[in-house]
């Protein structure tokens, strides 16, 4: 009697960042193909997606459930982490079948220095869509060789060299098994919707790479049972996977479609990128239709020699007016790339300034070198040098790497002046008021004071006094039902939020209609900070409650 193949599916958890948190939906996807499938029914199939970081640990989760093929879903972040486990696994375990896919599941990572005596060390890579492709994997009689090179849309290393199986058939979006409608996803999480696949644009630092027509959708009735299921688990917000919401026409009616059918949206928050110069007027009609939803938008750079580089399309002339209209309608983040080709330290602080002059949220990120984009793509042209590992850039054409050294410090500076986020290939600036040129510049005070300069005071006094001095308020903001503080304790970054009960389903602690939530960066709070949670958050209730009820005209119901 043939033994039952095993199969094991494994994802880094992305780090959770306050009410935004996600998980590894891609890997979910696959996950939910292969069990599904006739060859997945007639396995055993095991998953674990964690944030752990700790080698050991995910081999011996790998050995106990005794696979005969492991699939490491890998990322920038995981792919280091993922190629130790699978060298160890390969020793320990020699005859599994170890299987990379993901973003960074690419011949091109192998090329670099630091990872090219690891070549020969996994079995297969899944390019691009891999869900059927790893499902068909998995299906194979036999996994040797020969017969790995007769499924489609794998990558195979042989003879010191990478070659590639045929390109697999585009298949109708609908046929994917949906793991939210298995209950493959968690509770009371960001989850993910995807209405479309593909992107029509090229930019060359993106991982779409390039331009790829997105002719494939979901249909409305699929997204509106995935809807349902969200609906059911309890999902607090949802993320639109897509390119862009204003990216496909037919994707945008499905996605439509099935919140008029539901209504689910009206009370979760959505997050997605838009493309402001292409907004129509139903785009609108739409966002004004739902729950006050986040929009991410992907400025790059105002520089127009780094967007003709990057091959990015934009039309400044309607810019500024779309933003502040997307602004009565949803909470507006824009984002900058530093350290772009053909950018350079003068012309990315000019960006830099006409972004913080809009008063959003301005998230900066360090550029990056990825697979399917630069990293294949003119990099002669653009002399670039970067980290095989973070893939960040260190030099390119336009930066040197004193540039780009000097510029990060100046960014950091103006995030801690203004009580963002400092990390190390990301910097954020929160939403400004009104804010003076001065302040937008970031040459003034913090622009902490959004809910007023008395109430800031009452609040840093109330936690200074309940920590005895051990935890400082960087900023205190209001955003809607809800106040945002930043703490730093003992030198670390904490984020408190104190939102009004009835619109939020989770929390740490709920005191009379106040609903308390915290998030941290790299690990959760020891024994000594949570202490300090408990403490704050009681003489807390009084500023919140006299915020957020004079700010919403709200209820606030008094729920122990």
């Amino acid at each position: 009697m043939t033994r039952r193949r095993v199969i094991a599916i494994a994802a880094n958890e992305v780090i959770l960042q306050g009410r935004f948190t996600p998980f590894s939906f891609g890997a979910r996807r696959v996950w939910a193909t292969v069990a599904s499938s006739p060859a997945g029914r007639e396995a055993d199939v095991h998953f674990r997606e964690s944030p752990s970081m700790d080698v050991d640990e995910w081999v011996d989760w790998v050995l106990s459930v005794e696979p005969d093929i492991v699939g490491f879903a890998a990322y920038v972040w995981s792919f280091s982490l993922f190629l130790r486990v699978a060298e160890r696994v390969r020793a320990l375990r020699p005859a599994c079948t170890i299987v990379f896919g993901g973003p960074s599941a690419r011949p091109q990572m192998f090329d670099l220095p630091q990872f090219r005596a690891h070549a020969g060390l996994l079995d297969a890579l899944v390019l691009n869509e891999g869900e059927w492709t790893f499902a068909a994997l998995a299906a194979l009689p036999s996994l040797d060789t020969a017969s790995l090179a007769t499924v489609q849309g794998l990558a195979l290393h042989a003879r010191g060299a990478w070659y590639e199986t045929a390109e697999p058939p585009k298949r109708a979006l609908d046929d994917l098994p949906s793991p939210t409608q298995l209950g493959m996803i968690p509770a009371g999480r960001t989850a993910a919707i995807e209405t479309y696949r593909g992107c029509p644009m090229s930019c060359s630092f993106c991982q779409w790479g390039k331009s790829d027509v997105p002719d494939r959708v979901f249909s409305a009735a699929y997204i509106a049972a995935d809807f349902r299921a969200l609906a059911a688990l309890g999902t607090p917000n949802v993320h639109l996977a897509d390119a862009g919401l204003n990216l496909n026409s037919r994707g945008f009616k499905s996605l439509a479609e099935a919140e008029r059918e539901t209504g689910f949206l009206r009370t979760r928050r959505l997050h997605a990128a838009v493309y402001p110069t292409q907004l129509k007027d139903e785009h609108l009609s739409f966002l004004a239709s739902i729950e006050r939803p986040q929009l991410d938008i992907g400025i790059q750079s105002f520089n127009p020699e780094a967007l003709a580089s990057a091959g990015r399309h934009f039309r400044e002339s309607r810019f500024a007016r779309m933003v502040e209209t997307l602004r009565e309608l949803a909470e507006v983040e824009t984002e900058l790339i530093l350290g772009l080709p053909g950018d350079s330290p003068e012309s990315f602080r000019v960006s830099f300034e006409r972004a913080l002059e809009l008063g959003c949220r301005l998230r900066v990120f360090h550029c990056l070198v990825l697979p399917d984009a630069l990293m294949v793509r003119d990099v002669e042209q653009n002399a670039i040098d970067f980290d095989p590992v973070t893939l960040m850039v260190r030099s390119c054409r336009g930066w040197t790497a004193k540039d780009l050294l000097r510029t990060r410090e100046y960014v950091a500076e103006v995030a801690r002046q203004r009580g963002g986020d400092v990390l190390s290939n990301l910097w954020t600036m929160p939403e400004t008021h009104g804010a003076d040129g001065q302040q937008a510049r970031g040459d003034g005070p913090s622009a902490a004071f959004e809910i007023g300069a008395e109430m800031f005071e009452r609040v840093r006094g109330i936690v200074g006094r309940a920590t005895r001095g051990a935890w400082t308020v960087r900023s205190v903001r209001r955003e809607r039902a809800r106040v945002l503080l930043d703490v730093e304790v003992r030198g670390q970054p904490l984020a408190i939020e104190a939102a009004v009960s009835s619109v939020t389903a989770q929390a740490f602690r709920r005191v009379r209609g106040i609903a308390f939530s915290y998030s941290t960066r790299g690990g959760p709070p020891d024994a000594a900070t949570l202490r300090e949670l408990v403490a704050v958050t009681d003489p807390l209730v009084e500023p919140a409650r006299d915020v957020l009820g004079a700010a919403e005209r709200v209820k606030l119901t008094v729920v122990e």
